[in-house]
């Protein structure tokens, strides 16, 4: 594991030479980074401001006889081309959008023909604390407290969860895979825990009997990645929330996302392939809200037992589930808002290809439906929709509370 806990000052050099691309007056400003240009960085003994470089983004501000302009640059050196003259130059350090270390503005007066350089001071940025981590042991040895930042370099096996305490984490993958091979939880976020993924590959084992990750009262946050291969649940909410902004959660032997508590909240990314549902919502206090992204190729789209489910856009597609709603299916007390997005192409082999509803004995199931699209599902009864026993179907202003109403042709709001 490598760690930087403060950082004082780096030497960015900047040249100056003659270069005329456009109108025979531009200069370059080139903008060193690395140990040779950082010697003074004060890091650990052991460790090497470069093997941070290639995960951080430059943001570089220059002002100058043009105007201002603005460059994001990644490397370990950073060529510009600008007009002769006085500019200010500023630099700001982040990764995965985090702020790792800034500058004050320095003024450099560039002379076509001449070498100029300036040293910057770049101050650490907030409290974050930066970890690379290359392997199982780096992974355990990881204790968390705080804002933290792990950069994975390498991809790794591993039977353990972090000990992530009551801290704030920020994983950047880089497409990397950290496989968990054990029974348990790979990820295990109690309240108190904030952890978002960048690009991070979360593989389990058919052997795995518990979610992959499991949220009891913390946060997660996946931006990028995936979440795979899980001889269980793909993720569990268990109280506190889960945001999806993108990537995949697909392969899982279960369904991909239980909904037990809390609030799952799908702004993009697809759910796919999972061999029972795409997502389930299970208890009377839990909800999704679906903003965004696909739900496809699993064995029936949304199951909602207990609790509700908002559709507002996104779409739900390619399902098929053996018996009834291949897309939506509402039992118990559930409830299925919707208002946008699609549902088609879904495969009831019984009732309700779209939307199947139906409560018990005393619980009525319901489905009211304001705006979005049900169209080219394929059901033994009811393609787009069928209203079961103690249940309510209200589309506009129409409402359906008689069993055994199905609606075969398309629905547009």
């Amino acid at each position: 594991m490598k760690k930087i806990a403060f950082i004082s000052v780096c030497s960015l050099i900047l040249f100056a030479a003659c270069f005329s691309p456009y109108t025979g007056d531009e200069s370059v400003i080139t903008i060193n980074f690395g140990s040779s240009a950082l010697a003074v960085y004060p890091l650990t003994p052991g460790e090497s401001i470069d093997e941070f470089l290639p995960y951080l983004d430059h943001q570089i501000t220059l002002t100058g006889p043009t105007g201002t302009h603005k460059y994001t640059r990644k490397g370990s050196s950073v060529k510009l081309y600008v007009a002769p003259g006085s500019w200010e130059v500023q630099v700001t350090d982040t990764c995965g959008g985090i702020p790792f270390a800034s500058s004050a503005v320095e003024t450099i007066d560039v002379k076509r023909g001449e070498n100029n350089a300036v040293s910057i001071k770049m101050n650490p940025d907030g409290t974050t604390t930066f970890h690379t981590v290359k392997s199982e042991t780096e992974w355990t040895a990881l204790s968390l407290v705080g804002d933290n930042c792990i950069i994975l370099t390498e991809s790794f096996s591993t039977g353990a969860s972090v000990a992530f305490g009551g801290a704030t984490v920020t994983i950047i993958g880089n497409g990397k895979t950290i496989t968990y091979d054990m029974t348990g939880y790979c990820f295990n976020l109690a309240s108190g825990i904030s952890v978002t993924i960048k690009d991070v590959h979360l593989k389990g084992n058919s052997s795995n009997t518990s979610p992959l990750v499991n949220i009891n009262g913390g946060s997660f946050t996946m931006d990028s990645g995936r979440i795979y291969g899980n001889g269980e649940l793909g993720v569990r909410v268990f109280g506190g929330s889960f945001t999806m902004n993108g990537g995949t959660i697909s392969g899982n032997n279960n369904n991909g996302v239980n909904v037990d508590g809390g609030r799952f909240t799908m702004n993009n990314g697809t759910i796919s392939g999972n061999t029972l549902l795409g997502v389930q919502i299970n208890d009377s206090g839990a909800e999704f809200i679906m903003e965004g992204g696909t739900i496809s190729g699993n064995s029936g789209g949304v199951g909602i037992i207990a609790g509700t489910f908002t559709m507002k856009n996104g779409t739900i597609s390619g399902n098929t589930n053996n018996t009834n709603g291949g897309g939506v299916n509402i039992s118990n007390n559930g409830t299925f808002n919707m208002e946008g997005g699609t549902i088609t192409k879904n495969t009831a082999n019984l009732n309700g290809g779209g939307v199947y509803v139906e409560g018990t004995a005393g619980v009525a199931a319901t489905f009211i439906m304001t705006r979005g699209t049900i169209s080219g599902n394929t059901a033994g009864s009811g393609k787009s929709l069928y209203v079961g026993d103690n249940a309510t179907a209200t589309i506009g202003s129409d409402t359906y509370n008689i069993a055994g109403t199905t609606i075969e042709t398309n629905i547009s709001r």
